[in-house]
Order: C-alpha cells, then structure tokens, then sequence
C-alpha cells in the first residue's frame, strides 16, 4: 500500500518525466508566457531576440516544455546559478553563468 502510494506520488509530483503532473502544469503557464510574448510581438512588431534571464532555471527543465531545438520565439536564454550545469549548452541562444541573483551579480560566464 505505501508503497503504491509513494509511486502515485512521485508520478504526479517529479519534474523528471514530460507526463507527471507538475510537468503539465509547467507546460500549461509556459504556453501562457508564449501567448503574451507573441502578442507583444504582434503588437510592438517586435521581430528581434527577446533575452531572457532564467534564475535558476536549467536546461533539462527549458527541454520538457520548449522547443529548444528549433526556438519557435526566437529567444536568447541566459540561466542564472551558483553553479555551471553538468551538461554543456550546444545551442547558439543558450548560456550558463555563475552568480548570485541576491545581489544580483555575474562573476562568470562560460558560453558567452
């Protein structure tokens, strides 16, 4: 029983898989957020990137609910975190810096 339990948990609360239900849920608002920067675009007929400052954001969570490969909204991202991630950022409009977003300081890029 607690183990079934404990499964059902991690299945809707896991941001690790594309089917759990946090994961829906992150689509959900960012599908939001792509709606107003369309209509921001349509409006201000906007057609450069749009920069982006993830704080703590990663990239693995960018994949599960954008199309990092093809960039539909032409965005540049930047994550923000104390740490630079394990994997390395191979797409043009992604890089990782080291910071502090309490003081808001950059101490180092790595894919500039």
């Amino acid at each position: 029983m607690f183990v079934k339990l404990r499964n059902l948990l991690i299945k809707f609360n896991t941001n690790r898989t594309s089917n759990s239900y946090i994961t829906k849920l992150r689509k959900k608002r960012f599908s939001i957020f792509e709606e107003l920067i369309c209509t921001l675009r349509k409006k201000l007929k906007y057609n450069d990137k749009i920069k982006i400052l993830d704080i703590g954001g990663t990239f693995e969570y960018l994949q599960q609910i954008y199309d990092t490969q093809n960039n539909p909204l032409n965005l540049e991202i930047t994550l923000l975190n104390l740490e630079l991630p394990n994997s390395k950022l191979d797409l043009d409009y992604f890089k990782a810096v080291i910071g502090n977003a309490k003081g808001c300081q950059i101490y180092l890029s790595t894919n500039p």
